[in-house]
């Protein structure tokens, strides 16, 4: 199963390309998403007065960290990315 997990699911299916996508991710600060290639755990944080998300997951004992966007810019084709 693709997508977002359980938070979202919780509560009803939420296109990912949509406002109320955008209204989620700005009442949240983290999310785990599970794509075809991957998963990862997302955070938002804040730098400079402004909200940017960013990817972090484990690979080989490392942590990476890769960012995202902003949360207008995070849609389903970024997250696969």
């Amino acid at each position: 199963m693709n997508g977002v997990s359980a938070a979202v699911s919780r509560v009803s299916a939420i296109s990912l390309d949509s406002p109320l996508w955008t209204d989620w991710l700005t009442a949240h600060r983290k999310f785990k998403f599970k794509g075809s290639i991957g998963h990862f755990s997302a955070r938002r944080e804040t730098r400079n007065g402004n909200d940017y998300w960013y990817a972090y997951r484990r690979r080989a004992g490392k942590l990476g960290k890769v960012y995202l966007g902003k949360s207008e810019d995070i849609t389903l084709a970024r997250l696969e990315e």
